[in-house]
């Protein structure tokens, strides 16, 4: 299992974090490539909630379950397609969105990605792999930072600015 963990300042207190955190079908607004998601399940949160994730790369979308729900912290999600399988080239993959008071009316966000690859990786693969991953947690950080600061979604040409910077 490969384990790759990001950190970002949000200047708002945890509780107002919270509140945008639990909303599951916001992601897209902060999300790099994510262009769309869809609430799929009758419940909105908690252990079960499945969404739809529309992206450039999948347009017929990929499924998020949320498997451990941290009430006023975070939750986990795994990726997966519609009949359980998770993407190609990995046998699991879950993200966390974890957040933490950091005094001062700030919070931490503090994500953590866990990929099972299903086949065998060397350390290059395993370090390109881990490489490119903590700097799509720092974007996804980043951009949740704004998203959540101002209220207005991070567009792709802010995204690509993101990028540069990590």
């Amino acid at each position: 299992m490969i384990e790759i963990t990001g950190e970002t300042k949000i200047n708002l207190p945890i509780e107002a974090c919270w509140e945008k955190l639990r909303d599951y079908s916001l992601a897209h607004n902060y999300v790099p490539d994510v262009l769309d998601t869809k609430i799929t399940t009758e419940q909105k949160e908690g252990v079960g909630t499945a969404r739809k994730v529309f992206m450039k790369n999948a347009p017929d979308g990929l499924d998020e379950t949320i498997v451990e729900w941290m009430e006023g912290t975070g939750f986990r999600l795994r990726l997966h397609k519609g009949d359980g399988r998770a993407i190609p080239i990995f046998q699991d993959i879950h993200f966390e969105y974890r957040i933490e008071d950091a005094g001062n009316n700030e919070t931490w966000f503090r994500p953590r990605m866990f990929l099972k690859p299903r086949f065998g990786f060397n350390i290059l693969s395993r370090t390109v792999i881990k490489k490119k991953m903590t700097q799509t947690l720092a974007v996804i950080g980043q951009s949740m930072k704004e998203f959540y600061e101002s209220g207005e979604p991070t567009s792709d040409a802010r995204v690509a600015e993101i990028r540069k910077m990590f």
